[in-house]
């Protein structure tokens, strides 16, 4: 059986004091950095695969118009 850790209570005032300049601060940071990086890649991606639908899309409907002018000029 899995035992579950009692609640810590937060930790005080002295004990953060030195986090704004030490390697839970910096850790803190390039977590941050990192975040917004995969959210900036999410974004291009999302929107390079739009623009990749528009231009298959656009190929398709000329294929599409041709096959017809194809299948037009064999009934004439």
């Amino acid at each position: 059986m899995i035992a579950l850790a009692a609640p810590q209570a937060a930790p005080s005032s002295d004990q953060t004091a030195g986090f704004a300049e030490g390697p839970l601060y910096e850790s803190q940071m390039h977590l941050r950095s990192i975040d917004n990086q995969l959210a900036r890649l999410s974004e291009e991606m999302a929107s390079t695969r739009a623009d990749l639908i528009g231009d298959l899309r656009e190929d398709m409907a000329a294929l599409t118009r041709a096959i017809r002018r194809l299948g037009q000029g064999d009934e004439a």
